[in-house]
Formats: C-alpha cells, structure tokens, sequence
C-alpha cells in the first residue's frame, strides 16, 4: 500500500483521540488542496499490509482510525483487508476516511482506484459497498477554494459533508475545526487538521 505518512495519535482527524493514515496518490488534484505532497503516486512509499497491521495492533490510548490522502478511495483494494482487520482484531476502534468522491459517484461507479499491478482501474458500487459496511463515518466531496469554509467540522469547504454509516457517533461528537503540530524524535514535523490562512502564509513565509 503507497503511504505517505502515519500518525499514532491524532486529535483533529476525527472523534477521540485517532491514529492516522495518509496515502499516496491522488488523481482528484483539487485545486488549493493543503497536502499536494500525496498526489503523486509514488512506488518507493509502497509499505506491506501486514506492517500497517502490526503498528495498529499496538497502539494504545486510540479510539479509530481515519484513512486520509491523497485519495483513500484510490487505495481501496488494499484498504479493504487492512479494514477487514481493524473489525475482527479490534473491534473497539471506529474507522473514519477522508475522500473527495460524493456518494452518488461511488455509488454509480464514477470513480476509480490503483489495482497493484500499478494501473488506474473502474470502481463500482460493489466494491464501494463492500467497503463502506467497515465505516463509521467519512467526509466526502472534493474541496473548492472558492467555497472555504472554517465553520464545518472536518470539512474544508461548504460543499463537503460528513456521512454517518453506524449509529457509534452522531452530528455532536464533530467538534470544530482545528490543527496539530507534532514534531517526533528525529525532528520531522507533522501538521494535520485545518491550518488557517494566516497559518498557511506564516509557514510560507518560513520557506
């Protein structure tokens, strides 16, 4: 699975406290998208299942997991197993995703995801039901600029929404938006959530 990077412990991705993990690859390329770093789909990222497995079995302190991106849904082949396992391993956990893909387009097969031979294949409606009976909740819709919102919890634009799949949280437990910054032990700095503008010029302007 291409990854772009993971998180062990995120409090903006979603309710509680969450690990995080942001694939790579995206052809949606929303115009203004906070993290264009995961749009290309890059072989060197690809990490074995089992190792994301292995790591998510021994967090503690989390109550989901959130998929994010680049574009979830594009890695769905392979998040499927991954999802699979969250359910009969940890069945305590709730699993959230990001995807700039509407419903209707899942739905109607208007969409498409990376088969591992590393070629852009059709999804269905199967595949997304398939995968969706795993999920708690996602935030659907592409971003647009033009539509910035900072008043939706976990949607950067007004066009975005949060679909519930299970009755595990409802409309309430999505508190407002807001942004991390982790910095690990070797220094690598992690910023996730919904900077603001004046954030984005400052860390521009530090470039």
């Amino acid at each position: 699975m291409l990854i772009h990077s993971k998180l062990a412990s995120s409090t903006v991705n979603g309710p509680g406290t969450r690990a995080v993990i942001w694939l790579q690859g995206c052809t949606l390329n929303c115009t203004g998208c906070w993290n264009p770093n995961t749009h290309k789909f890059d072989a060197s990222t690809d990490t074995p299942v089992s190792e994301l497995q292995t790591w998510l079995l021994n967090l503690d302190g989390i109550e989901g997991v959130t998929f994010s991106g680049g574009e979830s849904l594009q890695h769905v082949i392979e998040l499927l197993p991954l999802a699979k396992f969250i359910r009969e391993v940890r069945p305590e956990l709730s699993i959230g995703i990001f995807t700039g893909y509407t419903a209707r387009e899942l739905e109607t097969g208007n969409w498409q995801t990376l088969h591992p031979a590393g070629v852009m294949i059709p999804g269905s409606g199967e595949v997304w039901e398939k995968f969706r009976a795993y999920l708690d909740f996602a935030v659907m819709g592409r971003f647009n600029a033009s539509k910035l919102t900072t008043k939706k919890p976990l949607c950067g634009s007004t066009n975005q929404d949060i679909i519930l799949f299970t009755d595990r949280y409802n409309a309430g437990d999505f508190t407002a938006q807001e942004t991390q910054i982790t910095i690990d032990g070797d220094g690598l700095v992690q910023i996730t959530g919904f900077p603001g503008r004046e954030f984005i010029e400052a860390v521009k302007g530090m470039n």
